[in-house]
């Protein structure tokens, strides 16, 4: 991939959006014992970001940057815009639970193909 980067006086260290990502939503808490997270979205694709397989990015509370993680499957959860989403290495409650608070990106040059 071809990552385009924007002019430095265009970047706010604060916010990922202006260094390539778009959010598609937060950890709200952890589910079940197996590692899962709940997470909220505002998008209108949610089920296309946060169902499929894939690399994204989830930025920790009290962190700058985005760290890469990998999708392994997600499902739509009870109630509206709530996906259930299982994150390559989260295999205990606990890891989830550690999680609340942190927001999912998707780089712009990557961003999952979304349906017509």
């Amino acid at each position: 991939n071809v990552w385009l980067y924007p002019d430095a006086s265009e970047v706010d260290q604060n916010d990922p959006s202006t260094f390539g990502f778009t959010e598609i939503g937060y950890v709200s808490g952890a589910h079940g014992t197996r590692g899962e997270v709940r997470v909220t979205t505002d998008s209108d694709f949610g089920e296309e970001r946060l169902c499929q397989p894939g690399t994204r990015w989830l930025r920790r509370k009290k962190r700058r940057a985005p760290r890469e993680v990998e999708i392994t499957s997600g499902r739509p959860g009870p109630g509206t815009r709530l996906y259930l989403v299982k994150i390559g290495g989260v295999e205990t409650r606990d890891q989830a639970a550690e999680l609340k608070g942190a927001t999912l990106f998707v780089r712009r040059e990557v961003m999952p193909a979304l349906s017509p």
